[in-house]
C-alpha cells in the first residue's frame, strides 16, 4: 500500500484544495488554498527543503 502525501482539507478530508493566493516570503513561501469541495479556506507556509538555492550572476544565466 502506498503512503498518501499532500494536504487534507481539515472540515472534509478532501486532498483538491486549490492555491487561491501566493507569495514568496523571506525563505518561504505562504498560500492561501481553498478546499474545492467545501470552500474551506486554508493558509500553508511552505519551505523548500533538499533543494540548492540559485545565484543569478545579472548575466541572465542562473547558476547553482
Amino acid at each position: 500500500m502506498s503512503e498518501q502525501v499532500g494536504i487534507l482539507c481539515p472540515r472534509c478530508g478532501c486532498r483538491h484544495l486549490e492555491v487561491n493566493y501566493g507569495r514568496h516570503r523571506q525563505g518561504y513561501y505562504f498560500r492561501k488554498r481553498v478546499c474545492r469541495n467545501c470552500g474551506k479556506e486554508v493558509r500553508t507556509k511552505e519551505v523548500a527543503m533538499g533543494v540548492a538555492p540559485a545565484c543569478n550572476t545579472g548575466t541572465g544565466i542562473r547558476e547553482l
